[in-house]
C-alpha cells in the first residue's frame, strides 16, 4: 500500500475570559516592540562607551592595537582609553531605530568609520601629501582597526535578559 498524505487539524476554542484577556495583552505587547528596542539600543550605547573608556578590547574580546609612541605622546588625555581623547567620539555615539524590527548604532563623526574598520588615509585630491603632527608630510597614514561596536558575550547576555523581562511584562 502507498503512503497516503492525511494532514490533522485540531481546532482549539478558548473560553477562559483571563485566558483570553491574556493572549490579547501577548499580541499587542509583540505588535509594538519600540519600547524593548529602545532599551536594546540604549543598553548597547552604554557598553560601547564603556568599552572606548576601557581602552577595548574588541566586542570579539580581541585587543585594540596600541597606539603608537608619538601618537600617545601627541594625545590630550593621555589617562585615557585608546579611542578616547577627546571624546568627541564617545559622545557622538547613538542608536536609531530601524522601523519595529532593528536598532543601528554609531556615531556621526567622520572618523568613527576608520576606527572601525581600519584603513590608509590618503591626501585629498590636488593635494600631494598630509601634514601629520609631529611626523610631517606623509603621502598616506594607516589605521589599524580598533572594532568598537558590536556585541560581546556580556552584551549578548544583558540583552537576553532584557528581552526575557520584557517578554514577562507583556505576558
Amino acid at each position: 500500500m502507498g503512503a497516503e498524505n492525511r494532514t490533522a487539524l485540531l481546532t482549539l476554542e478558548i473560553r477562559d475570559q483571563q485566558a483570553l484577556a491574556g493572549l490579547a495583552k501577548l499580541r499587542a505587547g509583540l505588535r509594538s516592540r519600540t519600547g524593548l528596542l529602545n532599551t536594546l539600543g540604549e543598553t548597547l550605547v552604554e557598553s560601547t562607551k564603556q568599552r572606548i573608556r576601557d581602552g577595548g578590547p574588541a566586542p570579539d574580546g580581541t585587543p585594540w592595537k596600541p597606539l603608537q609612541p608619538l601618537t600617545l605622546e601627541l594625545k590630550q588625555n593621555k589617562d585615557r582609553g585608546i579611542l578616547w581623547d577627546s571624546g568627541m567620539l564617545k559622545d557622538t555615539l547613538a542608536f536609531d531605530l530601524e522601523g519595529d524590527e532593528a536598532v543601528a548604532i554609531g556615531s556621526m563623526m567622520i572618523y568613527a568609520r576608520i576606527h572601525q574598520e581600519g584603513g590608509t588615509i590618503k591626501p585629498k585630491a590636488g593635494r600631494k601629501a598630509l601634514n601629520v603632527p609631529g611626523r610631517g608630510l606623509r603621502r598616506s597614514v594607516n589605521i589599524p582597526a580598533r572594532p568598537y561596536l558590536g556585541m560581546s558575550s556580556a552584551d549578548k547576555a544583558v540583552l537576553e535578559r532584557k528581552v526575557i523581562a520584557w517578554l514577562k511584562s507583556i505576558a
